[in-house]
């Protein structure tokens, strides 16, 4: 299900992209832009939801390494 609906976001994207470039007004060349950004970001938020990671490790990169504690 997950493949189909990211394939379906990547068809409507690529309608926004094709209407983008085909538009008559530059207010419509801009809407149609930003509907193909936001639809092309939607299709990248799918494809993370299928890779496999632990989530710990997506924080780690600011937890820094780990230090001991001295107590005084």
């Amino acid at each position: 299900m997950l493949v189909i609906s990211t394939l379906a976001i990547i068809a409507l994207a690529g309608y926004f992209a094709w209407f983008a470039v085909t538009a008559s007004t530059a207010h419509e060349t801009v809407q149609a832009g930003l509907l193909c950004c936001l639809s092309l970001l939607a299709a990248l938020e799918h494809f993370f939801l299928a890779i496999p990671f632990r989530d710990s490790r997506l924080w780690q990169w600011a937890l820094g390494e780990p230090t001991e504690r001295k107590e005084i």
